[in-house]
Parts: structure tokens; sequence; C-alpha cells
């Protein structure tokens, strides 16, 4: 194992690894190919941390929080409708290439095949409601550019084949490249004076570029895509499986994106550009619990099988570090949002910290969300998840008809933050099945406190 492979330290011999890490190494062995594949997701969430603020920035200021606005509401009924092209295969997909490597190709092939009707039919959709809900050309035009990259979701297939050999350095660099070059390319065109249509053009590019290097990476890995196959049998199988991650995803598209179009269509684009940057700043951060959640994925479907205390146990630990996570990151944001983005966007943007401060902490029900989203796959409870994110879109959208035409971005927020807390935490509670999973997240959220009673409970024995 790998103490007997470390050179042990002597008194002139080199240093030796603690003990502890030798352990863990020992304990689990994927746990060098997991560290390495989520050391490469979290540096391509870093690098679009970075130039996701620094665009944003740079586009809010020049456009202004109206056109800034808009072009982020086409983005969001992009996303709304890709969820008929995302169709929530992935965990299902993963799953079925770790069980049935066998079977790649055809597994492959026929989830392009389903993504690439789901990506023709939200963009057919997108399509009628730009032409008949928008009289401004522009508009229609910015919503159409922007709808095209709904035909390049497809090709997101591959990423699940490198995911299931928990080998993301390739997904990483095809996205990472495809998203500094069209992200230089905006702030270039910011520099030039540049209209709305061309940013969303650049939107566009950053679609064909990532599906492109997707494609080379994947022949550079040994593979073809032409080697997929396509079987009528296979895709009822998979849509047998998967109907209800699908209905799921949609809802669960419903209540992320459903506040940016309503205030849209409530109050106006100025609204949804002020929105829109709270939103940026406290999204931005999702990436750690797909990170996380998707390194460990295979290890828990492997612990299920054979050690269900460490599995449960793993699960745990998981959720702990997932919660901190975003504990730090919601109070930090909340004590100096508001000083932070008025900094950065100026004065036109002051509402937005106050906003921020509500939005942010609904990140922690993310965070705990996407552990639980691979653990509804593992235990093959995907009807809860039907109805956990369908209970938290009607909670979204009642709360938002609700609030905001009271409080604006204010409403929305709060609206978010509860539908949030609805879907990902209280409704687990409402089964048998899924109280084990409550109980692990109650006790996450219970750490802060535990933190600091420990002190005193020590203190007190020490006297006694």
């Amino acid at each position: 194992m790998l103490r007997n492979v470390l050179p042990q330290r002597s008194n002139s011999g080199p240093i030796r690894l603690p003990s502890f890490l030798c352990r863990m190494a020992d304990q689990q062995p994927n746990l060098v190919k997991i560290a390495s594949n989520t050391w490469w997701l979290t540096f391509e969430h870093f690098l679009r941390l970075g130039m996701g603020i620094l665009v944003s920035i740079a586009l809010a200021r020049y456009l202004g929080p109206e056109k800034f606005g808009f072009l982020s509401y086409a983005m969001s009924l992009a996303s709304f409708f890709g969820a008929f092209a995302y169709m929530g295969l992935s965990g299902l997909v993963i799953r079925d290439l770790i069980n049935h490597p066998e079977d790649k190709n055809a597994i492959l092939g026929t989830t392009f095949a389903l993504k690439s009707v789901g990506g023709i039919t939200a963009f057919a959709i997108l399509a009628i409601v730009s032409i008949s809900g928008h009289t401004d050309p522009v508009e229609k035009w910015v919503i159409l550019i922007i709808g095209l990259t709904l035909f390049f979701r497809p090709f997101e297939t591959i990423d699940f084949w490198f995911y299931s050999q928990t080998s993301s350095k390739p997904v990483v660099l095809a996205k990472s490249i495809s998203f500094f070059v069209t992200s230089m390319g905006k702030l270039l065109l910011v520099l030039l004076g540049a209209t709305l249509v061309y940013f969303a053009c650049f939107s566009l590019l950053e679609a064909a570029l990532s599906s492109f290097f997707l494609i080379l990476t994947y022949k550079f890995s040994g593979q073809a895509v032409g080697q997929w196959k396509v079987f009528i049998s296979k895709a009822r199988e998979v849509l047998a499986q998967s109907w209800i991650l699908i209905i799921s995803g949609i809802l669960a598209t419903v209540y992320l994106k459903i506040d940016q179009i309503m205030l849209r269509w409530m109050v106006g684009p100025h609204e949804v550009g002020l929105y829109s940057v709270a939103v940026t700043f406290s999204e931005i951060w999702y990436f750690i619990p797909a990170v996380i959640a998707t390194s460990i994925y295979p290890t828990l479907i492997d612990l299920k099988n054979r050690d269900k205390q460490q599995y449960w146990q793993s699960l745990q630990k998981t959720m702990d570090i997932l919660f901190l996570f975003a504990f730090i990151v919601a109070l930090l944001l909340t004590l100096i949002g508001p000083k932070l983005i008025l900094f950065l966007y100026g004065q036109p943007y002051l509402k937005t910290g106050y906003i921020l401060m509500i939005h942010v902490w609904a990140g922690i029900f993310i965070f705990m969300r996407g552990l639980f989203s691979k653990w509804v796959l593992i235990e093959n409870l995907l009807s809860f998840s039907l109805f956990t994110h369908g209970l938290g879109a009607l909670t979204n959208i009642a709360l938002n008809l609700l609030l905001i035409k009271w409080y604006a971005g204010y409403g929305a927020a709060f609206a978010t933050l509860v539908s949030y807390a609805v879907a990902s935490y209280f409704s687990l509670f409402f089964f048998a099945r899924t109280r084990n999973f409550a109980r692990i997240m109650t006790k996450s959220l219970l750490l802060p406190f535990s933190f600091i009673l420990r002190p005193r409970i020590t203190i007190t024995n020490t006297w006694n």
C-alpha cells in the first residue's frame, strides 16, 4: 500500500507523509484520483469566477442596468427552455457508464440523440416566445441568437464519459479555452462600443467552440464520436428511467430561473439588470457543490455496494464540507456585499448589494442539494426529486407573484431563498425514505452552533 511505497523518514533521510494521510490513502484508494478530478473542476470554475466577474463588471457598466438586464433575461430564457435539452440525464448516464462500460457507445449515442431532440424542441418554443412576445427587433434577435446555443447542448454528452472515468481534465481544458477566448472577445466589444447583438453572438460562439474542443479531446483520448450508436430500445429504456428526471429538471429550472423572467414582465428590464448582478455574485459559487458531488459520485456508488456504514459517514462528511463552504460565502458577502457591489459596479447598482444580502443565503440549500441530487440517483429515489422540485417551483412562483409587485428585486430574492429551502430541505421530512438524508442536512446546519457551544462545554467539564 501507499505507506510501503513512500520513502521513510530517518535523521538524514527524506520526509515521510503524515500517518493520517497514509491511512486515508489506504482506506480510499481512489482518493488521489478524486483529488485530481476535483482540482481540475475547481480550476475551471475559478477561471470562470475571475473572468466572469470581470466581464460582468465591464458589461454592466457599459450597457447599464436596462440593457444588461435584457441580456440577462435572454440568457435566463435560454436556460429555462434549455431544460428540454439538458433532460436531467447526467447522473443517470454516468451511473450506467460506470456499471455497464461495455455499452458505452450505445449509451452515449442514444443520449446524444435524445438531447438533440430536446434541443430542437426547446429552440422551437423559444423562437415562438421571441417572435410573439417581443416587439423590439433587437430583443428578438438577441433571444434567437442566444437560443441557438441549445443546438450545442447535446455535445455535453461527451462530458459524461470523462466524468464516469473520474477524469475531468480534458473537459476543463476544452471549456476553459472557449470561455477565456470569448470572454476576452466580450471585453474587446466593450472597448469597440458594440451593440447588444454582438454580445449575444459571442455567447453563441462560446457554445460552438466548447463543443468543437470537446469533440477533439474525446478523439485524442482514443475514442470516436463516429462509433456512437442510437438504439430505439435503449432510448425507451433511458426515457423509462429518466422521465422523472426530465420533468424534475424542468421544474428545477423553473424555480432557478423564473425570478428574472417574472421580474422582466412584472417590473421591467432595469430591475432585472440590478437583480442579475446580485445573482451573479450569489450563484458564481454554485460550482463548488457540483465539483465535489461529481467527483465523489463514483466512490459513493462503490461504497453503497460494499460498505453501508462508510457510505453514510462519507455522505455526512461531504455534507458538512458543502455546508461550511456555503455558510462562509454567505456570511462574507452579507458583511461586505453592498460596499463591494458599489465599488465594482457604481452608483446605478447601489440597490443590488442589498438584494445580494438576501439572495446569497439561498446558496446554503443549493450546496446541500448538490449531494442530495446524487444520493437520489444512487438510492433510485427519483420520484422524490420530482416532488421536491415541483414543490420548490410552485413555492417560487407563488411567492414571486405575491412579493415582486410590492418589493421588486428584494421580493424575488426572498422568494428564491424560501423556495430553495422548501425544495432542498424541508420537503425531505415529508417521507420516511428521505428523512435520514434530512437528518444529515440538519446535523450540518447545526455545525455553527456546535462550534459555539463546544468551548463552553469543555470549560464546564474542566471546572467540574
